[in-house]
């Protein structure tokens, strides 16, 4: 059992409820991100985990892209925030803190970086880099990063907060104009009862009149 930290799958059905995702019944994932710190790579965390073994390198970083590389994953990615376990076959340190790695051929070839400093990924039509000892997702269509869940949920309650302001308004402008109204129809009927006020006098002044 193989249990990546991060893993996509194109391909696979969008209506099913899992607890688990097996390869015999699912189609192989395209992306797959490893994140071999003590905290998550996507929030900042730091959880209550062991640091891993300094010699546990070459399982993070070389048994699992073997791994990975015969499953027919197309892309295989691995963060590391001090970059001390990212490897190569030799154990030579690689020197970066994010590291991926695309099938070409039936092998991994390492995914460079591109003039702006980021890493391509084809599956995902996205740009990785890390920034603040995160990994995010580049979006080079609109050269903005997508948010990440901490980010998600902070603009899902700004933006309720804002719906929910203006809801207030709304009904306040709409109580308003209730009160506003209401105060039209007031003025109305007091002008409609002085009108027909001076109308009686008026025809009781003529009567007077016509008596004399």
């Amino acid at each position: 059992m193989v249990a990546p930290d991060l893993f996509v799958a194109l391909a696979a059905r969008q209506d099913e409820d899992r607890n688990s995702y097996k390869l015999w019944e699912e189609p192989t994932p395209d992306f797959v991100l490893e994140d071999l710190s003590r905290g998550d790579f996507m929030r900042g965390g730091t959880p209550p985990r062991a640091p891993p073994a300094e010699g546990s390198w070459r399982k993070d970083t070389v048994d699992k892209r073997v791994l990975y590389r015969r499953l027919g994953v197309r892309e295989y990615w691995m963060f590391e925030e001090t970059g001390r376990r990212l490897r190569d076959d030799s154990g030579a340190r690689l020197g970066v803190t994010l590291v991926g790695y695309r099938l070409h051929d039936g092998e991994y070839e390492r995914i460079r970086a591109n003039d702006a400093g980021r890493l391509p990924s084809e599956v995902l039509e996205l740009e990785l880099c890390v920034r603040d000892g995160l990994v995010r997702f580049h979006d080079p269509a609109t050269g903005e990063c997508l948010p990440t869940y901490e980010e998600s949920r902070a603009q899902a309650k700004a933006e309720s907060q804002r719906a929910l302001a203006a809801e207030q308004r709304a009904e306040t402008e709409a109580q308003r104009a209730e009160a506003e109204a209401e105060r039209a129809r007031s003025e109305q009927a007091k002008a409609a009862a002085a009108m027909a006020r001076v109308a009686a006098l008026e025809a009781e002044l003529r009567a007077k009149r016509g008596l004399d």
